[in-house]
């Protein structure tokens, strides 16, 4: 009967304690009144379940799910004090209530391109959580 009772105390602990993404948004930003640009800025909202046990959000945009055929980014996640940042292409981002953004600068080329996204966070432990996906 201890045994029954110590797995039952240890299950919630270990779900607890696992690493998710969640509410993935894609929004391309296009400034108002330009015309000819040969870039886009992608922004891509998250939300991190436990941002302590994390240490990088990888995406993928491309052609098929699982697939950085465009572009595959790495942003990694550290620890500054009492907040967790989330780091991408020079610019930094407080993960704020679980919820972060990245942003991802493409070319049109690759804007065209690209039709699903792919998010996971990989964990410190090495382990990464399960993808979540968009379609375009």
């Amino acid at each position: 009967m201890k045994k029954l009772l110590l797995v039952f105390g240890i299950i919630p602990m270990f779900c607890s304690a696992q690493l998710k993404i969640m509410d993935l948004s894609v929004i391309p930003l296009v400034p108002s009144g330009t015309s000819g640009n040969d870039s886009v800025q992608i922004l891509v909202q998250i939300k991190i379940s436990n941002p302590a046990l994390s240490q990088n959000i990888h995406f993928q945009f491309g052609s098929l799910p699982d697939v950085g055929d465009v572009i595959n980014g790495i942003a990694p996640i550290t620890q500054q004090g009492t907040d967790y940042i989330v780091s991408f292409d020079g610019r930094q981002e407080i993960i704020n209530n679980h919820d972060t953004r990245i942003y991802c600068k493409m070319s049109m080329p690759e804007y065209n391109a690209w039709q699903h996204i792919t998010v996971f966070a990989e964990a410190i432990s090495g382990n990464n959580s399960e993808h979540l996906y968009q379609t375009r």
